[in-house]
């Protein structure tokens, strides 16, 4: 036993967490990292020799490993304390903002989604087209990555697509200069991947003063702070010393909105903002049909926004301009042609974040 401490030691270490993995109830969500965990897949013996078993029983295993979130925080303090710059595809720049690492680009499913919305604006080339594709955290705030870490030229990219646009029944509302001329702001959050709502209004500053309308000031409405908000940066790597972000929303009234065809109170699930998850807050989350009939005075027109979770803190500011205010997701609405058949919408805004173009499997829709 003298001689073999170290061996009855790991073992002890391998059975006891073995038996606490059996023993601790199973999850269905990770609040730290905001997502649905694997659950225990169901066994047969064709799904065995397919290897397919195997590899989700894996994924289960990993997922409801025994104390995972407390084992993530030990891998970041090891990394931090060995020196590393990155941790679980996160990059820790200067002033504690976080990067998301991106040194490699799906060219294939980049090119498949530019030319989607190439087809989207030939095929509807009668309508008030927009096109934004909005630059990343790290193609803004370059001074703030650490020395030497290759990442995608963004600004390159985005401004090589417009060109190719020439020509093409479509305005480009490029907000890259006016991030830039704004960077030393509070446009992006330090501890998610989305910009902040000041960053956010900058582009809606920049549309509307291409469609030639007026822009609401933020003056002109009522501001509450949320505070200690931690994004999916810090879900990934729990960087110890992270510091948290505060989100900023904005009182605009909206006389009714529907999700999906079903009535919901305002723009806001209030609930969200006491909760890990605050940007969910913004327009209910995520979902396929959002209308939304503005309570303004002087709101006029209506618009449809093709949007990413980026277009959700930006949208209550076009409710304060648009008299109506559709807006979709491609991850869960399929009916574009019929949508903009039976509507004449007198503005239409596609509005991407970089990074979806690069990994969004649905903007296929549009070009249906």
């Amino acid at each position: 036993m003298k001689k073999y401490i170290l061996t009855v030691f790991f073992a002890l270490c391998i059975w006891g967490l073995f038996l606490a993995d059996m023993l601790v109830p199973t999850r269905e969500f990770s609040q730290l990292e905001n997502r649905p965990l694997a659950q225990s897949p169901t066994f047969s013996t064709r799904a065995l020799f397919s290897n397919t078993y195997t590899l989700k029983y894996e994924e289960y295993v990993n997922d409801q490993f025994v104390a995972r979130d407390s084992w993530i925080t030990v891998k970041s303090l090891g990394e931090s304390a060995l020196g590393k710059q990155e941790n679980n595809g996160v990059v820790y720049g200067r002033n504690n903002q976080l990067f998301e690492e991106a040194s490699t680009l799906d060219d294939r499913q980049f090119s498949k989604n530019l030319e989607f919305i190439r087809e989207f604006v030939q095929t509807y080339g009668d309508r008030p087209v927009t096109l934004t594709i909005i630059p990343n955290s790290y193609a803004i705030l370059e001074e703030l990555l650490p020395q030497g870490l290759p990442f995608i030229d963004q600004k390159k990219l985005i401004g090589d697509y417009y060109r190719e646009l020439a020509g093409e029944p479509v305005d480009i509302c490029d907000v890259t200069p006016a991030l830039l001329e704004r960077k030393d702001d509070y446009i992006y959050y330090r501890t998610d991947h989305h910009w902040t709502t000041q960053g956010a209004y900058l582009a809606y500053r920049e549309f509307m003063e291409l469609l030639g309308r007026d822009v609401v000031a933020l003056e002109e409405l009522s501001a509450h702070e949320v505070p200690d908000f931690y994004g999916t940066y810090y879900s990934k790597a729990k960087k110890w010393n992270a510091l948290p972000d505060v989100i900023t929303w904005y009182d605009v009234k909206a006389s009714d909105v529907t999700i999906d065809l079903a009535p919901v109170e305002g723009l806001y699930d209030h609930e969200m903002w006491g909760q890990r998850d605050k940007y969910k807050a913004f327009l209910h989350g995520n979902n396929g049909l959002t209308v939304i009939q503005s309570g303004e005075e002087g709101a006029q027109g209506s618009i449809l926004v093709f949007k990413d979770s980026y277009g959700n803190s930006l949208v209550p500011f076009l409710v304060g301009s648009f008299r109506e205010v559709c807006v979709v997701d491609l991850r869960y609405y399929n009916d574009v042609s019929a949508l903009l058949e039976e509507n004449a919408y007198d503005a239409v805004w596609v509005l991407y974040n970089f990074a979806t173009l690069t990994t969004d499997q649905n903007l296929y829709k549009l070009a249906r």
